[in-house]
């Protein structure tokens, strides 16, 4: 089995306010015994299994999996998995999320209860979706966003077709909730935020909507709203040559740019400035 290093391709910044972002995408031929977790991701990582075997484990749930099976890292649910070390597994994955993601993976009759699926049927095709996907990412712009996502969408599209007469599983009272509550964020993030509003606008009391989301996301509400600040800075960073760390620091919703510049060093390893320096140097190489 051939192990070389996988390909991957990272997708640059939304230049669109698309509500399914392609993250990355790749593809690999594992190394015997090649594994990942058990951890948690704060995206959706769909992985097509095409050749060899292996094991995979979410939800308390373990399947072996081998040629034509796909399954579904969800958000803040802790998963693992595990290329069989004799006949180890060569796949192809895409990580995306975005306020509809979900919804959009329920669709295609996908839950964090089914994340395997079987897709044998539709092999070519979908790897055919990749592969445009892979290819869009080496884009730039408006054109690039829409050719990722109108991809990703006509793969989840052949999902949706192969479980009709199944209907998707209809997504829970707490799903809802969470979901109200992203959605509420995402439109939301650039003006100050409470905890309170946020609930409120979810439907339910604050003390249940920060269960919710430790249970669901493994984080808080607060700290959600600062993930959500903090992922459109680095857009913006990188998208947006033209405005400088101060304007972005309030276009995202923080009154002060030293304390964002503080956050943003925090979670990305760097300060905004030198970030987006390092990104152009490394556009250029």
């Amino acid at each position: 089995m051939d192990t070389t290093s996988p390909i991957t391709v990272a997708a640059a910044p939304d230049e669109l306010p698309l509500e399914l972002q392609v993250y990355y995408a790749g593809e690999e031929a594992c190394a015997p015994g090649h594994g990942w977790g058990p951890l948690v991701r704060d995206h959706f990582v769909l992985h097509l299994i095409d050749a060899g075997r292996g094991v995979f484990e979410s939800g308390g749930h373990r399947r072996e999996l081998g040629p034509g099976h796909g399954f579904l890292l969800w958000p803040g649910v802790k998963a693992r998995y595990q290329a069989d070390r004799h006949a180890p597994w060569r796949y192809r994955w895409v990580g995306f999320n975005g306020a509809k993601a979900a919804l959009i993976v329920a669709a295609a009759g996908l839950a964090p209860e089914t994340p395997e699926f079987d897709f044998a049927d539709q092999m070519e095709k979908l790897a055919a979706c990749q592969r445009r996907i892979l290819a869009a990412a080496a884009g730039r712009g408006a054109a690039r966003c829409l050719a990722e996502t109108g991809a990703l969408l006509e793969l989840f599209a052949i999902l949706a077709a192969r479980s009709e007469g199944r209907p998707p599983p209809a997504p829970t009272r707490q799903e809802l909730y969470i979901q109200r509550a992203m959605e509420f964020v995402e439109r939301n993030h650039s003006r100050p935020l409470s905890v309170a509003e946020i609930a409120r606008h979810a439907g339910i009391e604050r003390s249940h909507l920060a269960h919710l989301f430790r249970q669901t996301l493994n984080t808080s509400p607060a700290a959600y709203v600062i993930s959500v600040r903090l992922r459109k800075a680095a857009e913006l960073l990188l998208g947006r040559p033209d405005l400088s760390v101060k304007e972005i620091a309030y276009s995202v919703g923080y009154g002060d740019p030293l304390f964002f510049s503080k956050s943003f060093k925090k979670l990305k390893g760097l300060p905004p400035l030198e970030f987006r320096q390092r990104a152009g140097l490394s556009r250029l190489a």
